[in-house]
């Protein structure tokens, strides 16, 4: 009786770790509920082919993902050129599995710097504090002060704010509270019926990637 009471609770313990739920958490690049929409079919999908439960947890800040991946609380993580290089330089075990496909199934992204109808037309026009997503966003300080170095404009002269999000941004764009600000380009598109220009554009960029922690599995 002893051994077949062990036995169940090996068993037990066992199937919860086979159970086990995963934890995937996406960029923020939207807000929350875009986020989990955009991203609800690929991990029923992947829930599916693994035989795993999947919860999508949104983190709004890259820093925070950053610690929780370190810490073992997430097991899969959707992460963009910056900060995978960052986590990894931190955090050695991270192993990327895909790379994400954009619009036309091409493995690369561009980063934009965009303005309204009213705002400058060209990146030698920018003279007002512009509006950034977050610091380890790859189109945030990174690319927004690279495109303007390009026309002698140093971004810490002109100042810059950390938004949060790519739509937070074009939405303070578009209320007019930055003439211009840097985003990912097909965020900036899809806004443009909203007067939202591309000013300038950047090379194109390695895709986000789907990377695991084999530590928090």
């Amino acid at each position: 009786m002893k051994f077949l009471f062990k036995f169940i609770v090996i068993t037990s313990f066992f199937q919860l770790l086979i159970a086990k739920e995963l934890i995937y958490v996406p960029l923020p690049i939207n807000h929350e509920e875009s986020v989990i929409e955009d991203n609800k079919i690929f991990i029923d999908y992947v829930s599916k082919v693994i035989n795993k439960p999947i919860k999508i947890k949104y983190i709004k800040k890259y820093d925070d993902i950053i610690k929780e991946f370190k810490e073992n609380k997430i097991d899969l993580i959707q992460i963009g050129p910056l900060p995978y290089v960052t986590l990894k330089s931190e955090f050695s075990q991270i192993e990327p599995i895909l790379f994400f496909k954009e619009k036309g199934g091409i493995d690369k992204y561009t980063c934009a710097i965009v303005s309204t109808f009213d705002g400058p037309t060209k990146v030698e026009e920018i003279n007002s504090k512009i509006a950034l997503t977050q610091p380890l966003s790859t189109c945030g300080y990174f690319l927004a002060s690279y495109l303007l170095k390009n026309k002698n404009i140093d971004i810490d002269a002109i100042g810059y704010d950390y938004l949060g999000s790519h739509d937070d941004v074009i939405e303070h764009i578009i209320l007019d509270r930055y003439k211009s600000g840097s985003v990912k380009t097909s965020v900036a598109e899809k806004y443009s019926n909203m007067s939202i220009k591309i000013v300038a554009e950047s090379e194109l960029l390695p895709s986000f990637v789907l990377a695991v922690n084999p530590s928090a599995i």
